[in-house]
């Protein structure tokens, strides 16, 4: 209950930047997150569960409007 309660103010965060926030930030946020072999990611989005980058092409693929 803890982590997810700690996931979600990350997540806030990401979305909602405190003043001044450096554009950056939540990359430095996500290389640590990869370093560490968590399976969330940080985007300028807020976090999203990390998936394999083969996954995640073979989804845009099948998702692109033609």
């Amino acid at each position: 209950m803890r982590d997810e309660r700690f996931l979600d103010l990350l997540h806030y965060t990401l979305q909602d930047p405190p003043d001044p926030w450096e554009p950056n930030d939540w990359q430095h946020l996500e290389s640590l997150l990869r370093y560490g072999g968590f399976v969330w990611r940080a985007t300028e989005r807020g976090l999203e569960r990390r998936v394999d980058p083969t996954a995640t092409a073979a989804c845009d693929q099948a998702t692109q409007l033609r």
